[in-house]
């Protein structure tokens, strides 16, 4: 899999006048922000306060100080709803990895973070490495809309690719790997660490050039 990918503020097309960017970027006078929710490379909500933490809140918190205006962070579950909310005026800015497909909807700004991604896969199985999972026989997953299932999906020569509509949860991910039904999965490191480390996913190892 490629190695990492740059996660950019996307936005729709405004013309920000010179004299203060603010009522093009912010129209309601509020910066509406929004953040893939389940990707702890880009923040993370504290369900008992509701309060935002990570690289993105610290972005928009900046960002707002800076236009001087109030702003709002809301978590969203996936790449469609962050340019769902970008279309229907519903929020002012996301953040997502850069695809060519998604640049057709919505525009994208410099990167400010770099992420990683990787394959999980059964413990002890023979994929030691990205390069080992495009083989005739591997089935590799990934959910719809992610990056990674767009990379895998279009890259893969030889493997087969399942596309999942939606982040299996940790029992579902534990027994689709260690059943068979899949030989790979691709993820964000981020949720690697979180699901390995934090929660305790167990009988799974990592693509060793992406530990």
């Amino acid at each position: 899999m490629k190695a990492a990918l740059c996660v950019l503020m996307c936005l729709l097309a405004t013309s920000a006048t010179a004299q203060s960017p603010s009522p093009a970027m912010a129209p309601t006078g509020t910066l509406r922000a929004v953040f893939l929710g389940g990707n702890v490379v880009q923040g993370r909500m504290d369900a008992r306060t509701g309060t935002a933490t990570g690289p993105v809140p610290d972005l928009v918190r900046e960002l707002a100080r800076s236009l001087g205006i109030p702003h709002s962070i809301a978590p969203v579950p996936d790449a469609a709803a962050v340019i769902a909310a970008l279309k229907s005026g519903t929020a002012d800015i996301g953040f997502l990895a850069y695809d060519d497909t998604r640049a057709r909807e919505v525009d994208f700004g410099a990167a400010f973070i770099v992420m990683f991604n990787s394959y999980l896969v059964p413990a002890g199985s023979p994929i030691e490495r990205s390069a080992d999972v495009d083989r005739p026989g591997v089935t590799v997953a990934a959910v719809k809309g992610q990056t990674q299932e767009l990379f895998v999906s279009s890259h893969m020569k030889n493997a087969r690719v399942r596309v999942l509509q939606s982040m299996p949860p940790q029992s579902e991910l534990e027994k689709i790997l260690g059943g068979g039904e899949v030989h790979a999965f691709a993820c964000a490191s981020g949720f690697i660490t979180s699901s390995i480390e934090r929660a305790g996913l167990t009988g799974v190892d990592v693509a060793s050039d992406r530990k």
